[in-house]
């Protein structure tokens, strides 16, 4: 963590400070002002006509424009649009807009800065969470952007107060890093997929790191696989990166959304960082679990052991004592709110809700920890005197290429209802009927009967690392071998187990999972039996049958 954010961080937190943090180097004196919660920035950004409508057909392309601040005026300066579904707007209306100030002159800075990002928190009515979010992260070692509020004049609308954090460039893994020259990757997306962003290198990488990071999280033996991935991936700054998305309640972040994140690949170590991206939507529930599902791949593969699942425990924990102090953050949000949010009765509201959130979380975080309160996810799938359940209705995904889904009602194994998807010949797809289910924790084994007819193998390997052919499995595992080809109806099982929460004193929370009927494949055709599919919770393991014999 770089020593004066530490430094400043440490004081509003009562001088107790994560010994975990990693101290990085000192900032330049030169950009600490602007991210003072005591500085609102007034900003002036003038666009050329041209550069206006060039922002309405193209708006992620960056124009030249002028921006002033005081008697300050920096000429040339890169302006573009920025903002997902939920917050992007047009350049007419009141936008996210990201400044480059060396787009077009590579010498120019801001404050020091090279890039600086203008958030219209339209998302985040309090004008604090990122604010908030971003320093907690910091002061448990994970790296994250500092944070600060400006107001904004754009040819000449004012458009108000906006949230303005730094650029993710070499500026930032500068500081927090002795070797700023690794790829650096963002979500939306998971690291097994091609199609995430490469922030630097102009666009391009090898993705070897990725892959590598990848098979590591595909290894059977759990114990061989956290090993594996303590030689590539930083798994103590994981942890506190996963403990403080659940701390927050950052939903939207990589562990259950695959979503806002930034991953970089230390050259000095060798080993891959995560760390958080739009903190705005923090704290939406107060009661949240500690143990949100984990969708995303390395989260799994992490949690999936149990020395992680322990070390993770462990490590919120020490956060939620030593970080998560509500007074001390109650406080700073006054302070923020005193000299960011004007007089704006809607915010100040937003505020002072926010706040009073703070502590029910704070209360909820201890009282799960201690074993006194389970959040469960709702009442578990009922489960007949035999432990078993008849799975019901299905919906269709379709994960690429164009297949076709059908319920038929007389083409079951005895004339009954099946689940049907058929691909066309040179229609490389992933198609899969889907269900989501809750269940206690315990060890379940998933059943059906499946036909195929002239089912292909892809040419190439799924980018999930799954294997063409048919199943019925569990959404993030993937079975050892699928059925392909022309096969009568056939039995195929899949064995999955959802492992209890230590150190509960109530009763254990259900877990939410997708179970997923699959056909990948070039062409060629699946049925399930409707009639055949079900779940069942076995009482003592179960060996893993060749069909599907579960890593």
């Amino acid at each position: 963590m770089p020593r004066k954010d530490l430094g400043a961080f440490s004081r509003w937190l009562g001088g107790v400070v994560l010994a975990i943090a990693l101290a990085g180097p000192s900032l330049a004196a030169e950009d600490e002002g602007i991210f003072n919660p005591g500085t609102v920035l007034q900003l002036r950004i003038d666009l050329p006509q041209e550069a206006v409508d060039q922002l309405r057909s193209n708006p992620r392309g960056y124009v030249r424009g002028t921006v002033v601040e005081g008697d300050q005026t920096y000429p040339d300066v890169g302006v573009r649009l920025k903002g997902s579904i939920g917050s992007f707007r047009q350049v007419d209306a009141r936008p996210g807009i990201t400044l480059k100030f060396n787009q077009f002159q590579k010498k120019q800075r801001f404050h020091g800065l090279r890039k600086l990002v203008l958030n219209n928190s339209v998302q985040d009515g309090t004008y604090l969470n990122q604010f908030l979010g971003n320093e907690l992260f910091r002061a448990a070692g994970v790296p994250a952007v500092r944070t600060g509020h400006a107001r904004i004049e754009l040819s000449g609308r004012k458009l108000g107060l906006y949230v303005m954090t730094e650029g993710v460039t070499r500026d930032f893994l500068a500081r927090w890093f002795k070797d700023p020259t690794g790829n650096l990757y963002e979500g939306p997306g998971d690291v097994t997929s091609e199609n995430l962003d490469v922030d630097t290198h102009g666009g391009r990488a090898d993705r070897s790191d990725l892959k590598e990071l990848a098979e590591a999280c595909r290894e059977a033996d759990s114990t061989q696989r956290l090993a594996r991935l303590e030689k590539i991936l930083d798994v103590d700054r994981f942890l506190s990166f996963l403990a403080m998305e659940a701390i927050t309640c950052h939903w939207d972040g990589y562990m259950t959304g695959r979503n806002n994140y930034h991953l970089y690949h230390d050259p000095g170590t060798g080993k891959m960082v995560f760390f958080p991206h739009g903190t705005d939507q923090l704290f939406g529930d107060a009661n949240a679990t500690i143990h949100p599902q984990a969708n995303g791949t390395v989260a799994k593969a992490v949690l999936k052991t149990a020395a992680g699942r322990r070390r993770y425990r462990q490590r919120m924990a020490e956060l939620v004592e030593k970080v998560f102090d509500v007074e001390a953050i109650q406080k700073r949000l006054a302070e923020i709110e005193a000299a960011a949010l004007g007089t704006s009765a809607t915010r100040r509201s937003a505020a002072r809700t926010l706040t009073a959130k703070i502590a029910q979380r704070a209360q909820s975080l201890r009282s799960q920890l201690e074993g006194t309160l389970t959040i469960s996810s709702g009442p578990p799938l009922p489960l007949d005197a035999e432990g078993k359940a008849r799975l019901q209705g299905w919906q269709p995904r379709v994960m690429g290429g164009r297949p076709s889904f059908e319920k038929v009602e007389s083409e079951g194994e005895q004339g009954g209802p099946a689940l049907k998807m058929s691909i066309g010949d040179g229609g490389e797809c992933r198609a899969s009927w889907r269900r989501k289910v809750l269940l206690l924790p315990g060890r379940y084994q998933l059943r059906a009967r499946i036909r195929t007819e002239e089912v292909e193998p892809m040419t190439g390997n799924p980018k999930d690392g799954g294997r063409s052919g048919a199943d019925i499995r569990l959404s993030g595992d993937q079975p050892k071998k699928k059925l392909l080809g022309t096969q009568d109806w056939t039995t195929y099982e899949f064995v999955f187990e959802i492992e209890p929460e230590e150190g509960l004193k109530g009763e254990q929370p259900t877990s939410s999972v997708e179970i997923v009927c699959e056909l990948q494949a070039s062409r060629g055709t699946a049925w399930f039996d409707e009639g055949s599919l079900e779940i069942r919770r076995l009482q003592a393991p179960a060996a893993a049958t060749v069909e599907a014999e579960n890593p």
